[in-house]
């Protein structure tokens, strides 16, 4: 109820189950060889489009407030948040080859590559249990953001058709102020500021 969020007057923890959470990243560049054709540098230029499915339920209520939701299990919970991130981005790919020695060691590759973002983000939502917002859509999201995306990788050649692959990659995404437009069940709608959205991803494959 303050600003910066001080006062908390409410928090629900819930599950999120039933999602789908999937990315699309188009990129082109021109690569360069140097240190005696070990050495790739490739600058990239491209457009990704993000996609989070969230399904809400199983909630509970820790923190309420006068004539707010009992503390205790939120019963018939299944709201959902669909939100959207897209946008071009710049970048670079590094790439190192260590050759294999006569000792018979395979070659090895190392690689980093690093992304800048810019992203528009926009979300719709439904929350299913407030009754004086409209449904399906209870309330919508927009704001602009920024983003980086760093992955790290491990190759060894084992064979001419044989790789092992190791791969780490994370993300970090955050959004301006934005603005946050309430459809409620009357029929008219509302708007305030949305403060910031935050988003952190990260994966690691072999």
């Amino acid at each position: 109820s303050g600003d910066d969020r001080q006062g908390e007057y409410s928090r629900s923890i819930s599950q999120a189950s039933g999602d789908q959470v999937w990315d699309f990243s188009f990129g082109a560049g021109y690569p360069f060889l140097l240190v005696n054709n070990r050495l790739l540098i490739t600058p990239l230029l491209g457009y990704s489009y993000h996609v989070q499915n969230l399904r809400i339920t199983d909630g509970e209520q820790v923190i309420t407030y006068p004539t707010g939701p009992p503390l205790g299990s939120l019963d018939g919970l299944d709201s959902t948040y669909r939100a959207r991130w897209m946008g071009p981005w710049l970048g670079c790919d590094l790439r190192y080859r260590f050759f294999g020695g006569t000792a018979g060691d395979p070659p090895m590759e190392l690689g980093l590559s690093l992304e800048l973002h810019r992203a528009e983000y926009s979300a719709e939502a439904n929350s299913n249990l407030i009754r004086t917002f409209d449904h399906p859509t209870s309330f919508e999201h927009e704001a602009d953001g920024m983003g980086y995306s760093l992955t790290t990788e491990w190759l060894i050649e084992l064979a001419m058709q044989w790789d092992v692959t190791v791969r780490f990659h994370y993300q970090h995404w955050r959004t301006d102020s934005g603005r946050d437009r309430i459809h409620y069940a009357s029929g008219g709608t509302g708007t305030q500021q949305l403060n910031e959205v935050q988003w952190y991803t990260k994966s690691f494959m072999l």
